[in-house]
């Protein structure tokens, strides 16, 4: 760019045009795909700290895409004012901010995948329901959707970038666009080929990466932050899929392009707080596959090997605890309302990490040592603090706000009852669950962590009733997704594993009755129809108010469910399309050794489930 100014051949040098290195000139690239910048900006010291730092990219008030009509103009907008701030979540990173708007400029498949998804969210937001007509017959926006999406791919094909890293760099944003929209569409097969698509594309933009002693892959860090923008946005979607399923054949990648070790003091900011405990988080995963891999049992001795690095997992995760509350003492980082409210999703996720830490090696009873009382304060923890989210985003001005942008807030809890009704019936028959929750609407999803992964860490893990039932209250609070962990998938599934454990019929453990969901002590309803709002002003009940239809002290009666009851080892198959069944499968060990594998189906549109139990071998 600057050769051509100066009438200089340009010797087309990456990441910086050597000519304009060598006279101390600063580089201006190739565009968006090409890096530019001076001799300093490639030094190794300067990549520790690029993910804070602008990189040549035009401000999104700036950027005006090249559209051919007036629907397509407004679809742009609403990207650019909703569905850009919305999906990614607490973490809006430069990807989101201003990388995805400047390559929409110049790239057609990017510009398409954009207009795409911004149909999408659009539909759902102002129509309160997925694509489509309701006679089945797609809509003008499910039109508009298809013909974007069905351009951005032969876009694809057509690659125009002049060399190969550009092509893939293009395909990896569309990968990510591509998943965020197959999700608002409830299509969660066809978004996860999306992500697995995106993570080989990946291992071909970083050449020959190296890999850690627990099999991770590391990536990055690479001379173009670009680069590193894109990858850490897909393989933080990716590590969220991977913890939906843990114990299934993933790879594990993390990204150097920070500091591997935790810093000595306190954390640069929250999202540098986040990147740590992710890289903690495949750790942990990595440890949980290798005992899985090598087939321990429950009374095998684990080897010494996984003891150390369980150890040093531990070291680190309270290391990490302590750091981030020196950063909040010194102000590294500052307490606004929001960033007590990423705070607050940070710590529940540490705390699930701890749990999963404790817990990832063989033991004796491996679902009854969730019962330590170290780990029934970690549970009572991670409700608490849901519950003070739950809250914050119902204070007059968070519901103002968020009314004003994405729709109306979070319903009021919903408490599943010690005795389910329908009675639950292990041996074959349909049952109707107890929640009926829907997949939910585009207001209330995002791409990215969340509050869902801790509750329902809690409601298969932790067996003391009162506790599980708050869980499972807040998890049917709203009709939330972020990126493939769905609450009203996750929600009855959770509770239909509650339910299992518990079910008197089958010789469960199951205490008396309760009263109905949402239904106060003095009998009246909780919600709407009683006209009783939580939130606000009337917080001054404080939590007692949001567990008003739990009867606890018939609950705390309850007798603890015995391990042979207790299910393990709870896996998801998501469904293909909007309203569909979800695959559950879990399993348990019964006292002489003989492991039962339930197989369930749940039908997310009418609320019932099928199942049949099927018994291995000792």
């Amino acid at each position: 760019m600057q050769d051509r100014i100066r009438k200089v051949k340009c010797d087309e040098g990456r990441p910086a045009c050597r000519r304009c290195v060598s006279t101390g000139r600063n580089c201006d690239g190739y565009g968006i795909w090409g890096g530019g910048g001076t001799a300093s900006s490639c030094r190794p010291d300067r990549l520790k700290t690029h993910y804070d730092a602008p990189y040549r990219l035009l401000p999104v008030s700036l950027v005006v895409a090249t559209v051919s009509t007036v629907e397509d103009e407004a679809y742009f907008d609403w990207f650019k004012c909703r569905t850009s701030l919305k999906l990614p979540g607490t973490f809006i990173l430069t990807f989101w901010k201003k990388l995805v708007f400047q390559a929409s400029v110049s790239e057609p498949a990017v510009l398409h995948a954009v207009l795409a998804l911004s149909a999408a969210h659009k539909s759902e937001i102002e129509d309160g329901h997925r694509l489509g007509g309701h006679d089945g017959l797609p809509n003008e926006q499910e039109k508009s959707m298809l013909q974007h999406y069905s351009k951005a791919i032969k876009s694809l094909q057509r690659p125009c970038a002049t060399d190969e890293r550009s092509t893939i760099r293009i395909s990896l944003i569309a990968c990510i666009l591509f998943f965020c929209l197959e999700l608002l569409r409830g299509r969660y097969q066809i978004a996860q080929t999306h992500l697995r698509n995106g993570i080989e594309l990946l291992r071909a933009l970083y050449a020959r990466p190296a890999m850690t002693d627990d099999g991770i892959i590391l990536v990055g860090p690479c001379h173009v932050p670009i680069d590193d923008w894109v990858a850490e946005v897909l393989l933080s979607l990716h590590l969220r899929a991977v913890l939906f399923n843990p114990l299934a054949q993933n790879v594990l990648f993390t990204l150097q392009a920070f500091e591997s070790e935790l810093p000595a003091s306190s954390f640069r900011s929250l999202h540098h707080a986040k990147l740590h405990l992710d890289r903690l988080l495949n750790q942990i995963l990595a440890l949980m596959k290798q005992c899985y891999q090598q087939g321990l049992s429950d009374d095998a001795q684990p080897p010494h090997a996984l003891l150390l690095r369980q150890q040093r997992i531990q070291d680190e995760l309270s290391s990490w605890l302590a750091i981030h509350n020196a950063s909040k003492s010194n102000f590294s980082i500052q307490l606004s309302p929001f960033n007590e409210f990423v705070s607050l999703l940070l710590l529940n996720h540490h705390t699930m990490l701890t749990l999963m830490a404790s817990t990832c090696l063989p033991h004796p009873t491996p679902e009854s040592r969730f019962d330590d009382p170290t780990h029934t304060a970690s549970f009572r923890a991670i409700i608490s603090r849901s519950a003070t989210l739950w809250r914050l985003i119902r204070t007059p001005a968070a519901r103002a706000l968020t009314t004003e942008l994405f729709g109306a807030p979070p319903s009021l809890p919903s408490h599943p009852t010690a005795n389910p009704s329908p009675k639950l019936n292990l041996k074959g028959n349909t049952s109707r669950s107890t929640n009926n929750d829907q997949t939910g609407a585009g207001r209330d999803a995002v791409a990215e962590m969340g509050w869902i992964p801790p509750l329902y860490y809690t409601a298969i893990k932790c067996r003391v009733p009162h506790l599980r039932r708050r869980a499972l209250a807040l998890l049917g609070s709203s009709l939330h997704r972020e990126g493939i962990w769905v609450a009203g998938i996750v929600g009855p599934v959770a509770r239909r594993v509650m339910e299992m454990e518990e079910d008197e019929g089958d010789g469960g453990m199951r205490g008396g009755d309760v009263r109905s969901m949402g239904e106060r002590r003095d009998g009246r309803k909780l919600g709407v129809e009683s006209g009783v709002e939580i939130g606000g002003a009337e917080d001054a009940e404080g939590e007692d108010e949001l567990w008003s239809g739990l009867d606890e002290r018939r609950l705390r009666m309850m007798l603890a469910v015995p391990e042979e009851r207790r299910m393990r080892d709870v896996r998801m198959q998501l469904p293909d399309e909007p309203g569909g069944k979800v695959g559950v499968q879990c399993t348990r060990r019964k006292k002489d050794g003989v492991w039962e594998v339930f197989e369930n189906e749940y039908d997310v549109s009418s609320g019932c489930w099928r199942d049949r139990a099927e018994v291995g071998g000792k």
